[in-house]
């Protein structure tokens, strides 16, 4: 195959870390040393379903392009949500955004979460009940 026949151009690294650390950790590390390798930001990844993390999508996102990963089965990739984007509760109403946090535990990391609210109790209170009769 000549070099006027290639669709697209790849790069491979790989690095090595302890059994006990997680895949997702050394992304941004394998990345640099892409990136060095390329000359440039790549703006298409192709990666198992252990960089299934919001940061990895970022990352191809802000590039112009996106990440092929496997969708990981993890509980807050069950959330549904409405049609304005609005999380559900779990009587199924969209719940409005409260606030906006930084969250820094139990992740890799820090960066910023919303807070949503009972659609019945926030903005205001609504004096309907919930159909589920949710503690919250």
């Amino acid at each position: 195959m000549t070099q006027s026949q290639v669709a697209g151009s790849f790069a491979s690294s790989g690095l090595t870390q302890p059994f006990d650390q997680p895949d997702v950790s050394y992304f941004f590390p394998l990345m640099a040393e892409v990136e060095r390798r390329l000359g440039y930001r790549p703006c298409f990844g192709a990666l198992d379903v252990a960089f299934d993390a919001f940061y990895v999508h970022e990352y191809f996102h802000e590039a112009g392009g996106f990440a092929a990963v496997p969708w990981a089965d993890r509980a807050e990739h069950r959330k549904q949500f409405d049609e304005e984007g609005r999380p559900l509760c779990a009587a199924g109403l969209g719940m409005p955004l409260k606030s906006i946090f930084l969250k820094k535990s139990h992740c890799l990391f820090p960066h910023r979460c919303g807070h949503y609210a009972c659609p019945l109790c926030y903005p205001e209170i609504t004096g309907r009940s919930c159909s589920i009769k949710h503690k919250n």
